[in-house]
């Protein structure tokens, strides 16, 4: 089977003109077998298939999940005392609720689990919480919610309305 040049004009042949300037022309005529081989050649180089990108995604979720253990242990004494491994069994719990939830960037899920950690693993039973996790709003607006009512109640016990 034969491609006449209109069907080829994304498969331009460099040539150099007697100027130095290389010049696309396009061939008149050319198999099937030469535009499939073009076109490999334009296919992207890495191509990452789903046992590949469902790896790279539980990397990524590693990594978040240590960091944010780390920042849990760099910010509060108690975290601090708690076993690594220990600590970060239960912010990984915590992620998974927050996502259950649809917080799904990581400043949300952090939002979530300070929270969590802050306020007592099972915060979200807290009437209040439930109702603004279990409506049709933003993610964001959860999150922003989650560190208000955390402030809120530590500004309360603190003494300070």
């Amino acid at each position: 089977m034969l491609i006449r040049k209109e069907q080829l004009a994304f498969f331009p042949e460099q040539q150099a003109s007697s100027n130095g300037l290389r010049l696309t022309t396009f061939p008149q005529e050319q198999s099937i077998d030469a535009v499939e081989e073009a076109a490999d050649k334009l296919r992207p180089v890495l191509m990452i298939g789903k046992e590949q990108f469902a790896f790279l995604t539980e990397q990524q979720s590693n990594s978040y999940e240590l960091r944010l253990t780390k920042f849990l242990q760099e910010q509060f004494t108690d975290a601090a005392e708690e076993l690594t491994d220990k600590l970060r069994s239960e912010v990984s719990a915590q992620i998974g609720k927050a996502r259950g939830y649809g917080l799904l960037s990581e400043q949300e899920v952090a939002s979530y689990v300070i929270s969590a950690w802050l306020m007592g693993r099972n915060f979200d039973a807290v009437p209040a919480v439930q109702k603004v996790l279990a409506a049709q709003t933003s993610p964001g607006m959860k999150a922003r919610f989650l560190e208000q009512w955390t402030n809120q109640v530590f500004e309360e016990l603190a003494g300070g309305t």
